[in-house]
């Protein structure tokens, strides 16, 4: 839907739009048999690129002093839209492309990849906590970043 309404391949409107602006190198993103790029995964961000980005979204969309991504939407995307599952770690609701908690009076938005990276951001402690893992059975890595990052700033 992206690529349709600008006209362009997902990859390079990320780049232009996203990336660049954030100062993050082309990231490796696998493309379908019609060589459009995963939108719903696949794409490989180191763990600074993804401290970017949550910084990014703990900024509301501004980055260096330029509204790279609208503030409303951002606003909108880590408000709940839908309950979440409790196998998925018990969050308990979804917004768009966020995972929406609270942990101990204090919301967080959470961002998930496959085999263990989290993304978490902390807005009320203007905190931001990246983790990878291993693509295995992984602990809990949402309760880690919940109670320890957590306990270790407040």
């Amino acid at each position: 839907a992206l690529a349709g309404a600008t006209g362009q391949d997902l990859a390079a409107f990320a780049q232009e739009a996203l990336w660049t602006p954030l100062g993050i190198a082309t990231p490796h993103w696998p493309r379908d048999p019609q060589g459009r790029p995963f939108a719903s995964g696949g794409l490989h961000l180191t763990p600074r690129d993804l401290l970017r980005l949550g910084q990014l979204v703990l900024q509301r969309g501004e980055w260096a002093g330029q509204q790279v991504v609208p503030r409303s939407w951002v606003e909108e995307a880590t408000r709940p839209h839908l309950p979440g599952y409790e196998w998925m770690e018990g969050l308990p609701e979804y917004g768009l492309l966020w995972w929406v908690a609270r942990e101990d009076h204090t919301e967080g938005w959470y961002a998930t990849g496959y085999g263990g990276q989290y993304l978490a951001v902390f807005p009320e402690l203007e905190l931001v906590a990246v983790m990878t893992g291993k693509v295995e059975n992984h602990p809990n890595h949402r309760q880690v970043i919940a109670r320890e990052v957590r306990a270790a700033v407040l």
